[in-house]
């Protein structure tokens, strides 16, 4: 500590008295201490959660509507590819989007259209065309 008529003198460290005490350890022979896990055990629990959350992470896809294919086709044949999953009904931005436990490949891409072609509505080798709604009678 510095003394107020030294005022030339280079400042003296402060001692701090027991500080060296509170790195001490304790004596872990008490029966009533409960051992606490090991920073080994913390982190082997921490990697197989993140081991566990990266296996179940999901893959936002989505597929044009206006493609012509139907929700209903389109989650059977997600269904048929992963059966465990499940699969929720959600338009956006005229797209249907969904998530799946693993990307959608070329392969699943080329399936989806030509399930598209198989469901779209023929007439005479034409386009189906819808019925006309008019509010007159």
């Amino acid at each position: 500590m510095m003394q107020s008529n030294d005022r030339d003198s280079p400042p003296q460290p402060v001692s701090r008295p027991g500080r060296a005490e509170s790195f001490k350890r304790r004596s872990t022979h008490d029966s009533t201490h409960v051992q606490q896990p090991s920073r080994s055990q913390s982190f082997l629990t921490r990697a197989k959660n993140e081991k566990k959350a990266a296996m179940t992470k999901k893959y936002q896809e989505s597929y044009p509507v206006y493609a012509g294919l139907r929700w209903e086709v389109l989650r059977s044949y997600l269904l048929q590819k992963w059966p465990n999953e499940e699969f929720k009904e959600l338009r956006r931005d005229d797209k249907w989007v969904f998530e799946t436990p693993q990307p959608l490949s070329d392969e699943d891409k080329r399936i989806l259209s030509t399930l598209r072609d198989d469901t779209t509505p023929q007439q005479d080798g034409q386009r189906g065309q819808r019925e006309s709604v008019s509010p007159e009678p």
